[in-house]
Formats: C-alpha cells, sequence, structure tokens
C-alpha cells in the first residue's frame, strides 16, 4: 500500500481515443408514385393489423367462455339457417 493523493478518486478507468465520424446529409426528392405506395402499404398494413387484433379478440372470446356461440345465440345471419318463431306457418 502506497500514500494517495485526498483529491484522487478510487478506480478503474479506461481512456478512449473517439474520432470524430463524417456525416454527410443529403436530402432528394421522390416522385408521387412512391409516395403512393408507401400511403397504400401503410393504410394496407393497419388494416391486416386491425383484423389480427378481431379474430385475436373473437379466439379469446371463446376460449374464455364468453362468446355467444356456445349459448345458442350467436349464429347471426350468414349461416343459412332459418329460424321460425312459433306460430309461423310455412
Amino acid at each position: 500500500s502506497h500514500p494517495v493523493n485526498e483529491r484522487t478518486i478510487p478506480g478503474i478507468f479506461f481512456k478512449f481515443d473517439i474520432e470524430p465520424i463524417l456525416l454527410t446529409v443529403r436530402e432528394e426528392r421522390e416522385g408521387f408514385l412512391r409516395l403512393l405506395v408507401r400511403v397504400v402499404n401503410v393504410v394496407s398494413g393497419v388494416l391486416v393489423g386491425g383484423g389480427w387484433c378481431y379474430q385475436l379478440s373473437g379466439w379469446a372470446r371463446e376460449v374464455l367462455g364468453r362468446g355467444r356461440r356456445g349459448r345458442g345465440g350467436g349464429d347471426g345471419m350468414l349461416n343459412g339457417r332459418v329460424y321460425h318463431e312459433e306460430g309461423d306457418e310455412e
């Protein structure tokens, strides 16, 4: 052990020699068609993501037992079944 100055901070120090990096900024203007393609891609991505969320929520309702299918009231109009009320004659 040797004497240490009062102003010396204990620790292990690393000295890095950092060189500046040259950064070139270039601004380019793209065409209208490219903008249109990007907008369509963003809109379609949002629609696909929304569809996935909708399907996932439907699946979660079925799994958790909160859906109407198991109770007989969730068949809807597009399944091809015809329901008649009591007293209707066909």
